[in-house]
């Protein structure tokens, strides 16, 4: 099956990519790494471990590509070909106002799925530039699409992929349209450390790689609101912050000013399991997740759950 690959004015110098009209054969041969052995398979929500016994799933990622720190991965209008799951480092998305703004929409880090939104027109609508010196993993969507086809496991899995998407973007209407800076800084900071520790990473010490103005620009906040409500959560003795490394001293009191109760506070994994969801799916929709903390401790089915599977 020949695949088409998007050239892009990014550097290329370290990208590993076999020939375009390459078979599945030649590919194999030609890479170096694969999905198999790949030390972030654990995390990955594109190609996670259960699928892993399809051997199909092995041939998906035809290509790494390497970004410099502030190169675009895509730009807004390129023609939609590929998704793409972050192998090191980490992204943002930039969204182009009417006025001409740039709007930050989105943060992605290790194994999380990039892309997804240029299914709809096929061409993506934003542009994805790197936040620090990353890879990413190259998947043809043509190709997912002919596995899903093939294997029942993988189209219940593009389906919940899609289905995260959405949840995301319904999150992010709650974190910017109900709370307050103080609520969206803190759901911020929880949400990263949860992703972290996801990832088997310190969930209470990490790097904020975005600036305070892009944090503001992604919460609809202006950056010096960002950094004096962080300096207020400092001496609040919630958090310790030097730079952009910052540091949880006090989940339960952060938790308590995004919202949430200080005991019994809701999972967004367990959350994800009952939502049939992958974690990304209930990021900053924290309210969601109480609910459905609540729901379970009366021993019910979440609202909106659907136990069935997609």
């Amino acid at each position: 099956m020949a695949i088409e690959h998007e050239h892009l004015n990014v550097p290329r110098a370290d990208e590993t990519e076999p020939p375009a009209m390459a078979s599945r054969t030649e590919i194999s041969a030609l890479r170096i790494n694969s999905c198999k052995t790949c030390a972030m398979r654990l995390f990955c929500e594109v190609n996670p471990d259960d699928l892993a016994c399809f051997p199909q799933m092995d041939d998906l990622v035809l290509s790494y590509r390497y970004v410099k720190k502030g190169d675009a991965l895509h730009r807004a209008g390129d023609a939609f070909r590929n998704i793409y799951a972050v192998r090191t480092g980490s992204f943002k998305k930039l969204a182009l106002l009417p006025d001409g703004r740039e709007k930050v929409t989105d943060f992605y880090v290790t194994g999380e799925p990039m892309g997804l939104d240029g299914i709809a027109t096929g061409h993506y609508p934003s542009e994805t530039i790197a936040l620090e010196d990353s890879s990413v993993c190259v998947m043809p969507f043509d190709l997912l699409e002919l596995l899903s086809r093939e294997i029942k496991a993988v189209q219940r899995h593009v389906y919940r992929m899609l289905s995260a998407e959405l949840a995301r973007q319904s999150g992010f209407s709650v974190l910017l349209g109900t709370m307050t800076a103080d609520e969206r800084v803190a759901s911020f900071v929880l949400d990263l450390s949860r992703r972290w520790q996801a990832r088997a990473c310190s969930q209470a010490e990490f790097v904020l790689r975005m600036t305070r103005g892009e944090t503001g620009s992604f919460l609809g906040l202006k950056l010096e609101t960002v950094s004096r409500v962080l300096s207020r959560f400092k001496k609040q003795g919630l958090i310790t912050v030097n730079g952009k490394d910052i540091r949880i001293l006090d989940f339960a009191g952060l938790s308590r000013v995004a919202g949430l109760e200080a005991t019994g506070e809701p999972s967004p994994s367990a959350c994800a399991v009952c939502c049939n969801l992958s974690q990304s799916a209930v990021v900053y929709d924290l309210r969601h997740a109480k609910r459905c903390s609540m729901d379970r401790a009366r021993g019910s089915q979440p609202i909106g759950c659907s136990a069935g599977g997609i």
